[in-house]
């Protein structure tokens, strides 16, 4: 049995306990987090970290649970990779549309992103540094891992491509508990969904992930100077 087709085989119930899994782990370990840091910057950082972790371990723990293989970093060529900073470029452009769409058509949705509002918790190095490793590496792979190589996929099995890439984008966006990028955070999945499909390897996603995050933390920290 290829890996596609038992992701795809997997009951729909065994999406929800993963994703029900990862987000007890992760709010369970963000209140130890908060009841143990006392900065600002070190919770948020920590809310990073946890919930990236929880969903990383959740989902590879559970299909190791029903012995699914999993080939989701098959190599790709060189091209593909380059093709993943473009999309990623093209997402960050995207989403950036939408959300000026959105305050133009709702004046009063503003950012509620901690990065966007509130880049002056990470002014020192260490923190900077920490930042874009939360970001910029640990989501991505995560959330990689669950939305497309998992979510997307059983989603692909069901629905035509369309379809799928909508619904994984609508629920990758709803995932983020933040009303202000729902919409954004939609278009950016369901794109990220088609590279997948395109490449048959999460390489290419992961990096238009990380280029996107990428270019989101440069903006807030050079907000800054």
């Amino acid at each position: 049995m290829r890996d596609s087709d038992a992701i795809q085989r997997l009951p729909g119930s065994d999406l929800v306990f993963v994703w029900i899994m990862a987000e007890l782990g992760a709010g369970l370990l963000q209140v130890a987090a908060v009841t143990a840091l006392r900065a600002p910057v070190a919770r948020l950082l920590a809310s990073y970290f946890v919930t990236a972790g929880a969903f990383l371990g959740a989902t590879l723990f559970w299909l190791a649970a029903r012995r699914v293989r999993r080939h989701w970093f098959q190599r790709v060529s060189p091209a593909w990779l380059l093709g993943g900073i473009a999309a990623g470029l093209l997402l960050r452009l995207a989403g950036a549309a939408v959300t000026a769409l959105e305050q133009l058509a709702v004046p009063r949705i503003v950012p509620n992103n901690p990065v966007v509002t509130a880049p002056s918790l990470f002014r020192d190095p260490v923190s900077a540094g920490a930042l874009v490793i939360a970001v910029v590496v640990a989501a991505p792979l995560a959330e990689e891992i669950f939305y497309r190589g998992l979510l997307f996929r059983w989603l692909r099995g069901r629905l035509g491509l369309a379809a799928a890439a909508s619904v994984s984008g609508l629920l990758f966006g709803a995932a983020h508990f933040d009303p202000t990028l729902l919409l954004p955070l939609a278009v950016v999945g369901a794109g990220l969904a088609v590279l997948y499909e395109r490449a048959r390897s999460l390489w290419p996603c992961y990096v238009a992930h990380a280029c996107l995050n990428a270019v989101s933390v440069a903006l807030a920290l050079a907000a800054l100077r």
